[in-house]
């Protein structure tokens, strides 16, 4: 990973405001997107390796509870399962707004609940080849300094069983470095097509060949894992994504009747 000030210098010679957040929304930024179609990954790059002052992170510790909080009751009252890719847009969004940096991440997770639960580890996979070479199983945010910020994960289509192990949210600031896996990349029904069709279980180098380009992804974008309760649930990050609409003009999530700016302008009553 680059550090911020060759960053700085890249998007200086783009001509790129970098000074707020939410800057790959200028007209600049989008100019290099056309360029370069994984230009947005400069944005995730320098939001992970800026280093923020006392006061930034006294603040962000202070606001990024509060609006996961917020999204995360409104998710709840829905029901609204697989809603990952739209409600980490919303925080995206809802936390430029406050001034603070973020921004969306995919890939693949992996939930392993306690040995006496004797229940086996659940999946959330991004490749299933051939139809999608690489997508994004699961989507959460990064705003530093939370590593993962994930409201969609508990409120999927859990068994009871497996649901009780789950927290309202899961926002960690402590993350351990993990190696990600074939198995935590490949689905069930890539794998048994590659068996079929080779005769073997596939290795890290046949995915390396079959999408080469994810690996400097995976190099400069690491897997990690967190605990939370008697959970240990590890994030395998595939690929950088981000709304193509401010705030003001989201229609989507709507939760509970609501549209984004309907959301935070409930958040900003709670928390002017």
């Amino acid at each position: 990973m680059r550090t911020a000030q060759q960053l700085r210098r890249l998007f200086a010679r783009k001509g790129i405001d970098f000074a707020k957040p939410g800057f790959y929304d200028t007209p600049q930024f989008l100019a290099a997107e056309r360029e370069d179609s994984r230009f947005l990954e400069t944005y995730a790059e320098f939001v992970s390796v800026q280093r923020f002052d006392r006061a930034y992170v006294a603040r962000a510790r202070e606001v990024i509870p509060n609006v996961v909080a917020t999204v995360s009751m409104e998710l709840s009252r829905a029901a609204r399962h697989g809603a990952c890719v739209d409600v980490s847009g919303l925080i995206m969004r809802m936390l430029e707004a406050e001034g603070i940096w973020s921004y969306a991440i995919g890939g693949a997770v992996e939930i392993s609940f306690p040995g006496e639960s004797n229940l086996p580890p659940s999946y959330f996979w991004p490749i299933t080849l051939p139809d999608n070479p690489i997508f994004a199983g699961h989507m959460w945010v990064c705003a530093p300094p939370f590593k993962v910020v994930d409201v969609a994960l508990p409120v999927q289509q859990w068994t009871l069983e497996k649901a009780s192990y789950f927290p309202e949210y899961v926002l960690s600031d402590l993350a351990r470095p993990a190696e990600p896996t074939v198995g935590d990349l490949l689905d069930a029904d890539a794998v048994r097509d590659f068996v079929a069709h080779e005769d073997r279980l596939p290795t890290m180098e046949d995915v390396r060949r079959l999408t080469p380009w994810l690996f400097p992804f995976m190099r400069s974008f690491r897997a990690f894992a967190v605990v939370v309760g008697q959970l240990r649930i590890k994030y395998v990050p595939t690929k950088v994504s981000a709304t193509d609409r401010p705030l003001a003009d989201m229609v989507i999530p709507e939760l509970n009747g609501k549209r984004p700016r309907g959301i935070y302008a409930d958040y900003k009553q709670q928390h002017p």
